[in-house]
C-alpha cells in the first residue's frame, strides 16, 4: 500500500507539473500577444491556425450532484454559476473566471467519472492558509503542503467524485526547472 500511495505520489506530482506548465505557458502567450493564445498545428504544409477557443470549461459526469455541490462551493468556496437537476457550474470567482461543470450521465456521456486520471490545480494566493482553514474543517486531505521543485508549494485532496485537486501556490523553480519556463 505505502508503494501505491509514493507511486501515487509521483504520478501526482509529474501530471500537476504538466498541468501547472500548461496553465503558466497559454496564459504567458495570452499575455504578450493580447489575446486569446491560438492553437497551431502542422499538417505538412506549414503551419495551421486553429481555433480561437475562448474558455475550456472540463466537465465530469457524476451522479453525486449535491455532494459535489457541497464540496466545492461550501468547503472550498467556488461560486455557483449554473445550479440546476441536470448540470452544476462552479468557477473560481466571478464571470469569466475558470470554470467546471458536472452533470449526470446522459445519452452523450452515459457514463460516471471512474475516479483516475483526472485533476484542478486551484490556485492561490496562500496553500498553507488554505490547508489550515480546510483542516479545521475536517476535509480528508491527503498530505501537508509540501514545496515542488518546479515552482509549486502544494496539497491535494479528492472531491467526492475521486477527482484529485491540488491546491498551490506559486514559490521559485528550482534552478534545474528554470530553464522550462516560457
Amino acid at each position: 500500500m505505502a508503494d501505491q500511495l509514493q507511486e501515487s505520489g509521483r504520478r501526482t506530482k509529474r501530471n500537476s507539473w504538466l498541468l501547472f506548465v500548461w496553465i503558466a505557458t497559454a496564459q504567458a502567450r495570452s499575455r504578450d500577444r493580447g489575446e486569446a493564445a491560438a492553437s497551431t498545428l502542422s499538417a505538412g504544409r506549414g503551419i495551421v491556425r486553429g481555433m480561437n477557443v475562448t474558455s475550456i470549461t472540463p466537465l465530469v459526469t457524476t451522479s453525486q450532484l449535491a455532494r459535489t455541490r457541497a464540496f466545492y462551493v461550501d468547503l472550498l468556496g467556488c461560486e455557483v454559476s449554473y445550479d440546476s437537476d441536470h448540470y452544476l457550474g462552479i468557477r473560481a470567482a466571478g464571470p469569466g473566471s475558470p470554470e467546471l461543470g458536472f452533470m449526470p450521465p446522459d445519452a452523450m456521456a452515459p457514463h460516471t467519472f471512474a475516479g483516475e486520471g483526472l485533476f484542478f490545480v486551484l490556485n492561490v494566493p496562500s496553500a498553507d492558509r488554505e490547508y489550515g482553514r480546510l483542516f479545521a474543517a475536517g476535509a480528508e486531505l491527503l498530505g501537508p503542503p509540501a514545496d515542488q521543485p518546479w515552482g509549486m508549494r502544494s496539497f491535494a485532496l479528492r472531491d467526492p467524485n475521486g477527482v484529485l485537486v491540488i491546491v498551490a501556490h506559486a514559490i521559485p523553480a528550482a534552478v534545474e526547472y528554470q530553464a522550462n519556463f516560457r
